[in-house]
């Protein structure tokens, strides 16, 4: 993968024809069970291909230019992976739906328009089909017929209605459906209650206006997500769903939310954008167990503004004192609850405790330190299906505009990546919501109607800058940006101003930020991590610790530890050997998929320089980048400068503290043969998708047995010609005692 490849030499496959300079002896030749084809830019996949490697266990074509698939593939009899994501394909091949082992189907983002009708029917083994942006006008019927399928993704595409005999013949072991950004529309199909495993439902951002009754039957649900629709109203069964965490309501147009509601014991209520005038009393039940319940855009009264913006267990409190006197000796636990609601949910959980500027008067907040959660201090990774989830993002920047580094429960990570669009229009005949302007002019006359912070325009400049005078405003430090995929153009200058409050600055998926000022990096002197990936980037960021501007010789560097800049296609020169001269204390840097280190002069000063400047370095990724030389095989050579920093003593010329290095889909031929020397902290090394031909002795004495911490190696894809197939197979430890005898 990663070849720039426009086809695939013959030689591959074809075992007629000898490999240029190969020296094969009959007892090195293996059979090929995976291929890796991945981002190159192949245009047409050869018939033969496919009928000379039948023992292709894993197949990936995913960023090519193909628009088409040869016919048939049933001689791959054992392929359990397939993936054929981002090419341009209209049609698949009927013949997939016969691979009876197949077990991950991805096609996302092409242009197809159906799937083959009985993909599914006659596969048990298929668990996973992702079939994102494409074109797709209907569920396939074998899908539903597949015994094994737990996952299917066909959010993006052109579905306008579900089938009644689809979703009610099948899909008994399905666990999560997306069906997002799709054309649902009107009253959604009752028989979506037959989905009773399903765990995770998504139908955001259709045309959705009403829920049916039959949803109680999806007793499985965890989490439901129905952001971004025209619902008005929910179905009383709702609150019957006694194992959903998690329910996204944001962008619709409900008027009220249903006591029902109030029954479940939810993690997150997101209302945001919606048309409430008031919040039920009722809510106070979810004390024990909600973290979040965001309300911005809404037209609350008689809620005060301080709690709105503020802590959700202030809320709930406030809530519960509106409840009846009747409900307090009601049967069950209500009246527990609500007391549980008076004392701040309980002794072993304190909910949504916010630390709030004091200089913050407009009604938006600054959030340093999240919700406490005195039973669970750990984050975890909500796609491992964990309960807790380390929630470091930016919400909706038009409506929401909250810097958050908060640990709450149950919080999806898709909330934080909401573009920033519009308000939603009312259809005809239906009421709208006053116009923007008149909600502002309301806020800031201090009316009835209460909203949670402030009114910005669209662009994400805008956001940006307001978001850096919170910073600012906040007096304290350590304080993350977040401003992803905003559709930046530029860094506004208020986020210079910043200054030394800013720990994060996440600036990355603006395809069309395309300068960063070197001199505004510099003002950002507490600068922990930069993250600029995927941008519109074309030359070196960061500055270089020069004299300041006012003369003096008061040299400037970052305090920065981790510096990711993965995938800026545009920046293909190499970067200058003091590049990293203002980072001293870096410790991860990522450059992976960034083509800049092709070979020339420049590219090796600049890696004889990175053991000099970033000694620290514990982690180096610089996969996909058009090296040819090994990072570390180039002495070290640092700067003949006055820098105080940089003298008497120039910095030890070894890595020490590196532990892992991905040089992986590369051009490097040959590794130095006392590799061993250079980190013997290394645990990690991926050599994957190179031009190895063999690998030095000195690379075994890094493994444990010597002493050493190396316990991954990466060879595949490599024509490795000096170890016998048979131990490379066998893995990391087997090859480290190879190359030790």
């Amino acid at each position: 993968g990663g070849r720039n490849l426009r086809e695939i030499p013959e030689a591959v496959w074809n075992n007629e024809i000898e490999l240029p300079d190969a020296q094969t002896k009959w007892w090195e030749v293996a059979d090929v069970v995976k291929a890796d084809l991945s981002r190159n830019a192949i245009q047409i996949f050869p018939d033969g291909f496919i009928q000379s490697l039948t023992l292709l266990t894993s197949l990936d074509l995913s960023h090519n230019k193909l628009t088409k698939l040869p016919e048939d593939f049933t001689p791959l009899s054992d392929l359990r992976s397939l993936n054929v994501a981002s090419n341009s394909l209209v049609t698949l091949p009927a013949s997939i739906a016969y691979l009876e082992r197949l077990a991950t189907l991805n096609v996302s983002q092409n242009a197809l328009v159906t799937l083959p009708s009985n993909l599914g029917s006659n596969q048990p083994a298929l668990a996973v089909v992702i079939a994102c942006q494409n074109q797709i006008q209907c569920v396939p019927p074998g899908l539903a017929m597949d015994p094994g399928l737990i996952k299917l993704d066909l959010s993006k595409n052109k579905i306008q209605n579900l089938d009644d005999r689809v979703l009610s013949s099948g899909f008994r072991a399905l666990v999560e459906l997306d069906l997002s950004e799709n054309l649902l529309s009107g009253t959604l199909n009752p028989s979506i209650g037959s989905l009773g495993k399903v765990q995770i439902l998504r139908l955001s951002r259709n045309k959705i206006q009403t829920l049916p009754a039959q949803i109680q039957h999806c007793s499985a649900l965890i989490e439901l997500y129905l952001g971004s629709n025209a619902l008005t109203s929910l179905p009383s069964t709702l609150g019957q769903l006694s194992n959903l965490k998690t329910l996204e309501l944001a962008d619709n147009k409900l008027p009220s939310i249903p006591d029902s509601v109030c029954d479940l014991n939810l993690g997150l209520l997101d209302l945001r954008n919606n048309d409430l005038l008031t919040l039920p009393p009722r809510l106070s039940r979810m004390a024990p167990t909600l973290r979040a319940m965001p309300l911005e855009g809404n037209v609350l009264r008689g809620v005060p503004r301080s709690l709105i913006s503020g802590p959700v267990s202030a809320l709930l409190k406030h809530l519960a004192m509106k409840l009846p006197e009747d409900e307090e000796d009601a049967e069950g636990d209500g009246g527990g609850r609500r007391a549980e609601a008076r004392n701040g949910g309980g002794g072993e959980v304190r909910m949504g405790v916010v630390e709030k500027s004091p200089l913050d008067q407009n009604g938006s907040w600054v959030q340093n330190n999240g919700i406490q959660n005195n039973g669970n201090q750990n984050g975890c990774d909500y796609n491992q299906g964990n309960c807790n989830y380390n929630h470091h993002r930016q919400k909706d920047a038009c409506n929401n505009n909250v810097i958050r580094d908060a640990k709450t429960q149950g919080v999806p990570h898709h909330l934080s990546t909401v573009p920033l669009l519009p308000p939603p229009q009312a259809p005809p005949g239906q009421p709208n919501r006053r116009p923007l302007e008149q909600r502002l002019a309301d806020f800031k006359s201090g009316g009835a109607a209460v909203r949670s912070g402030n009114v910005f325009g669209l662009k994400g400049a805008d956001v940006a800058a307001d978001l850096a005078r919170k910073i600012q405003l906040s007096g304290s430090s350590g304080h993350e940006l977040v401003l992803k995929a905003t559709a930046l153009k530029f860094i506004p200058p208020e986020i210079w101003e910043a200054g030394e409050a800013v720990a994060l600055l996440d600036v990355s998926q603006n395809k069309e930020l395309l300068d960063i000022p070197p001199k505004g990096l510099s003002k950002l002197r507490k600068l922990k991590t930069l993250v600029l990936s995927d941008t519109g980037l074309a030359m070196w960021p960061l500055p270089f610790p020069t004299s300041s501007d006012d003369g003096d010789d008061n040299f400037i560097f970052l305090d920065l530890k981790d510096l990711q800049m993965r995938q800026i296609f545009k920046m293909k020169q190499s970067p200058p050997m003091t590049a990293l001269l203002s980072t001293p204390n870096l410790k991860r840097f990522d450059l992976s998929g960034t083509p800049c280190l092709a070979p020339c002069p420049a590219t090796l000063a600049f890696l004889a320089a990175l053991p000099c400047y970033c000694p620290r370095l514990e982690e180096l990724r610089l996969a996909q980048t058009g090296l040819s030389l090994f990072p570390l095989s180039t002495p070290c050579c640092p700067l003949a400068s006055p820098l105080p920093l940089l003298s008497p003593a120039p910095p030890p010329p070894l890595l020490i503290h590196l532990r892992v290095l991905d040089v992986s889909s590369n051009r490097i031929a040959a590794l130095p043969n006392d590799i061993d020397v250079f980190s013997s902290a290394l645990e990690e090394l991926f050599l994957a998708n190179n031009d190895l031909n063999g690998l030095p002795p000195s690379l075994g004495l890094m493994g444990a047995e010597s002493g050493g911490k190396l316990h991954a190696l990466t060879l595949e894809g490599n024509p490795i010609r000096s170890i016998r197939r048979a131990i490379i197979e066998k893995g990391t430890l087997a090859v480290l005692e190879y190359l030790r005898g």
